[in-house]
């Protein structure tokens, strides 16, 4: 399935959801706080016009859950992003810092061990060329056992058939 059709099936099955779920079903809910049928909310405006207030449609629901979902998963990926970003000293940093002679009594913690972009750059990269290099080891090592194994299964199945010839 494509992303659009995809897309499509989950607003569907959103829609028929909330639609289930709005359904009154007075064999398993009640609802004692609610008011009586036509006697809905009502005030005046300005001009004395009766505004009800009514519930939003079911479109309107599922647009704000996804809305909700959108700005949560938004708000999630900033406070990440923002810890993340907390943890490297900038570029242009100094490493070694000199501190003024501290009383004798008096315990200090050492700051946290912070290194910069480029230091956690070259950390990845070789643990990357590392990987791949076990990757392409397995991955030779599983090509011989199939070669292995395919050779097998031709010497089995040529011996089966020469038994029928």
């Amino acid at each position: 399935m494509d992303i659009l059709t995809r897309s499509i099936l989950l607003y569907l099955v959103s829609f028929i959801v909330v639609c289930l779920h709005l359904t009154p079903n007075s064999a398993h809910t009640k609802d004692l706080g609610a008011l009586p049928p036509g006697k809905e909310d009502q005030s005046r405006g300005k001009r004395g016009f009766v505004i009800t207030k009514s519930k939003p449609g079911p479109l309107r629901q599922v647009f704000g859950i996804f809305y909700e979902q959108w700005n949560d998963t938004r708000f999630t990926l900033n406070s990440i992003n923002k810890l993340f970003n907390d943890q490297f000293l900038p570029e242009n940093a100094s490493l070694t810092t000199t501190t003024p002679a501290a009383p004798t009594n008096v315990t200090t913690k050492p700051p946290p061990f912070k290194i910069t972009r480029s230091e956690l750059l070259r950390i990845l990269r070789r643990n990357i060329k590392g990987l791949s290099r076990l990757y392409n080891l397995e991955l030779e090592d599983a090509l011989k056992q199939s070669e292995i194994t395919r050779k097998q299964f031709r010497a089995n199945v040529t011996k089966e058939v020469a038994k029928f010839l």
